[in-house]
């Protein structure tokens, strides 16, 4: 990696940690007070809202990402003509969704669901984000979801310091999202605040169309993704219930809460590898991410393959003493999606999100049947038994049929 890299993926890691710390801080104390069931209740609706929240993104994550990447003011317009797509889809959607809990749940867990369809909309809408990142800024993004954690845990302090009902809990789990957002909105219009956009509908229609078009594509994939991350919470609440969504979703959390640290020098890197035109230093490029991957993976899941144990009693208690198998499994799984998240990003940058459509749709379907089997087979650790070998073939199999087999030849160290 070059310095300037080096320094961006450092501020990424550092960004991410201060989340994953705020979200410790703030979870781990919210499913210690409600318990496995109700907690259970709350990862199943955070799932679903997560996947509202890709529907009303159309994909365009990546789209920004490559567009900034290679032609800032391009990229700058392109963000401008998705926040009012995204923001009126993510409405629409939600509503169905919130009656249906408002049906299904108890008030306990109900003021949790609100807070997590709140936050996930602010999600949604922080484009800005990904505008920092490309312009391996990062270190803007640090600072701001610092800043925003900050005051989300001195809200959290108050809630236990005066003894506040806990489920005044929810504030700061939408602060966590909300207070970025804003920061990052007010830095972004005043940087391209020079910048002259046309206000032309012919525009703004070639804008909306490429979003659609091109997103709806890659929506496909980036919907059976989260679809597919979260396949195993659905089966499970369906054969095993409430309970063991809670087992299985701490177990995960804690499994795959450092692939931040993967995504943050895959990130850093990944504009070099977008603005590459010769094949042959594209695959070197594509390698040298992987090494990187793998070498910060290996003593991580070590450290929590052997230590799972005292991982989750620290952070979780004893009653979710069940996890700990899941996690011993799991945490493998972790490099495997960054690996996989490297290739798709590989197939994005060709443009050929027909591939990465019907790929996604085929591990899609293959982990949600693997997951009926090894759950009715094996319970609820059964779950964790598909996920790794869904990982696997969607690492290798479903990739190595893309351009003549471009993603093997970076899979095997071979002289170019």
């Amino acid at each position: 990696m070059n310095k300037k890299e080096f320094i961006n993926a450092t501020w990424v890691v550092s960004e991410k940690l201060v989340s994953i710390i705020g979200l410790f801080f703030v979870t781990t104390f919210v499913a210690k007070y409600v318990g496995p069931s109700i907690f259970g209740q709350i990862s199943y609706a955070l799932a679903i809202f997560q996947i509202v929240q890709i529907i009303s993104q159309l994909g365009s994550e990546t789209l920004l990402f490559k567009r900034i990447s290679q032609n800032v003011f391009s990229g700058v317009k392109l963000i401008k003509h998705t926040t009012k797509i995204r923001f009126i889809l993510y409405i629409l959607i939600s509503f169905p969704v919130l009656f249906y809990f408002l049906l299904k749940s108890n008030g306990s867990g109900l003021i949790f669901i609100f807070a997590a369809c709140l936050s996930c909309l602010f999600l949604s809408m922080d484009v800005y984000s990904i505008y920092n990142d490309a312009r391996l800024r990062s270190k803007i993004n640090t600072i701001v979801n610092f800043f925003g954690l900050s005051i989300s845990l001195v809200v959290r302090y108050f809630i236990a310091y005066f003894e506040f009902s806990p489920k005044f809990l929810a504030i700061p789990m939408v602060l966590v999202s909300l207070i970025p957002l804003v920061i990052r909105y007010y830095f972004f219009v005043k940087e391209v605040d020079c910048f002259e956009f046309s206000k032309s509908k012919r525009e703004r229609w070639r804008y909306s169309r490429f979003i659609i078009g091109a997103g709806s594509l890659t929506v496909i994939s980036t919907i059976s993704i989260t679809i597919y991350a979260r396949v195993n919470q659905f089966v499970l609440n369906v054969f095993c219930g409430d309970h063991y969504v809670g087992i299985y979703n701490c177990a995960l959390g804690l499994a795959s809460c450092w692939i931040f640290v993967l995504y943050s020098f895959i990130n850093s890197l990944l504009p070099s590898f977008f603005s590459e035109k010769d094949l042959n230093l594209s695959i070197k490029k594509i390698r040298k991410i992987n090494l990187i991957v793998l070498s910060i993976s290996v003593p991580i899941v070590i450290i929590a393959y052997f230590f799972s144990e005292r991982i989750i009693m620290i952070l979780y208690g004893s009653q979710y003493i069940e996890s700990i198998l899941l996690l011993k499994l799991l945490v493998f799984a972790t490099p495997l999606s960054a690996l996989n998240f490297v290739a798709t990003r590989v197939i994005i940058k060709y443009s050929n999100y027909k591939y990465l459509a019907y790929k996604s749709l085929f591990i899609l379907f293959f982990y949600f049947f693997s997951s009926i089997i090894f759950i009715k087979e094996f319970g609820y650790v059964g779950a964790a038994y598909s996920t790794l070998v869904s990982e696997a073939l969607s690492l290798t199999l479903a990739n190595y049929f893309f351009k003549k087999g471009f993603i093997l030849q970076t899979h095997i160290y071979t002289k170019i």
